[in-house]
């Protein structure tokens, strides 16, 4: 049974990366990441024990399109070595510090029962503006007066929970941790 998975992934990674070559797999751990280069430093899970630098954190076409996985320190990974001799790359992790998933066209998390996700600097715009707007009449209301016949006014009814309402900022609604756009 490990030997038909193994030859599964080997035949998958084959087809991902467009080549026909052996694949050979081997596992270790992240010591360091480059993120800028798409690279990390991995200890390999061999006898010898040798530190590999430069391992490609995913196979590319120089397509930006994707998922991008940035694995955290310290986690198991699998690396292939798929395009050609010694260049190796993440196949696998099991701790991801990051995630970055780019599409022509859309993406869906956990489908899509919450909608879309909002573009929040226009929403607090939206928001600001309707709060301006019920406090700039909740002001008119409180401190109108009725002219009385005679000449004298009565005092405007004050509503209980008549306090202004505070401008909505981003970081109110805001998860640093997901962003699009």
């Amino acid at each position: 049974m490990a030997n038909q998975i193994k030859r599964r992934i080997g035949e998958e990674i084959r087809r991902i990366a467009h080549t026909q070559d052996t694949v050979a797999l081997v596992s270790g751990v992240v010591k360091s990441v480059q993120e800028g280069d798409g690279t990390c430093a991995v200890l390999l899970n061999m006898d010898d024990a040798e530190m590999t630098e430069g391992i490609l954190l995913d196979i590319t076409t120089g397509s930006v399109d994707g998922i991008h996985a940035i694995p955290a320190i310290n986690s198991k990974v699998w690396l292939a070595e798929a395009d050609e001799p010694g260049r190796w790359c993440m196949v696998k992790c099991d701790k991801i510090e990051k995630l970055y998933i780019t599409a022509v066209d859309k993406i869906a998390l956990n489908g899509n029962g919450f909608g879309g996700l909002v573009k929040v600097d226009a929403l607090v715009s939206k928001l600001n503006a309707i709060e301006e707007a019920f406090n700039t009449h909740l002001s008119n209301y409180n401190t109108h007066t009725h002219p009385a016949p005679g000449g004298a006014t009565t005092a405007p009814v004050v509503l209980d929970n008549g306090t202004i309402m505070p401008l909505t900022e981003a970081s109110d609604i805001d998860n640093p941790k997901i962003t699009h756009g």
